[in-house]
């Protein structure tokens, strides 16, 4: 192998065609899994805020379903692309350390075995938070496109306290953070306090917050089992 550097790249395109198809075929129901537990969250959620609003209501699993369609459709497509990248990000990255290991200043086995280690432990870190931020966004979009279908427009922000390294104003008390504030989708806060970006729980890389709707129907609005 380090005298033939074909060999390394024929082995490289053979497993990337394998597992670029292997991904493919899954890639689908991953993603489709994915989005659909952050659907059934955000139902249980809105349906804990109308109780807490005094309202004994049950939403069917079907209730929003043209509410959501697209923001799920949307999200689906999204997470397929991502999960399709994985093996060409990987194997990319494979086909560098074996160069290394197997290059002049090289000590083959013993330097290419620690460094695949290192590498598939970086990458599954990568992909769990990856699937944590893309289940996050999910569950953030389709929590808005729900309270806007039955007209509902204000939540408080939660943040998760589960990072190692959290956004200060993401974590502080609201007035003086974003913590327990109350927001509307309509009039979205400040995310950023550098960059005056505005939006809503998850729309940042990583961010882990999320929202809980305030749920506030006028008489005889609220709406139908």
């Amino acid at each position: 192998m380090a005298q033939d550097s074909s060999f390394t790249d024929r082995l490289i395109k053979k497993l990337k065609e394998r597992f670029t198809l292997k991904f493919a075929y899954e890639a689908p129901r991953i993603a489709e899994t994915l989005v659909e537990r952050a659907n059934q969250s955000t139902t249980r959620q809105l349906q804990s805020s109308l109780r807490d609003a005094g309202l004994e209501i049950t939403l069917k699993s079907d209730f929003f379903a043209g509410a959501t369609r697209e923001v799920m459709q949307k999200h689906i497509a999204y997470n397929v692309n991502l999960i399709k990248r994985i093996p060409a990000r990987f194997l990319d990255q494979v086909y560098d350390d074996v160069e290394k290991a197997l290059g002049p200043n090289g000590n083959g086995l013993q330097d290419l075995i620690p460094a695949m280690e290192k590498r598939y432990a970086d990458n599954s870190r990568w992909a769990r938070h990856v699937a944590l931020d893309q289940t996050r966004k999910a569950y953030n979009d389709l929590t808005a496109e729900k309270m806007q279908s039955i007209d509902q427009d204000e939540y408080e922000w939660i943040h998760s306290a589960g990072s190692d390294h959290p956004r200060e104003y993401h974590l502080k008390r609201w007035p003086d953070g974003l913590n327990g504030g109350r927001f509307k989708l309509s009039d979205p806060p400040i995310i950023d306090d550098k960059t005056g970006q505005r939006g809503k729980p998850g729309d940042l890389p990583f961010c882990r917050c999320r929202m809980r709707p305030i749920v506030r129907f006028k008489p005889n609005a609220a709406p139908s089992r």
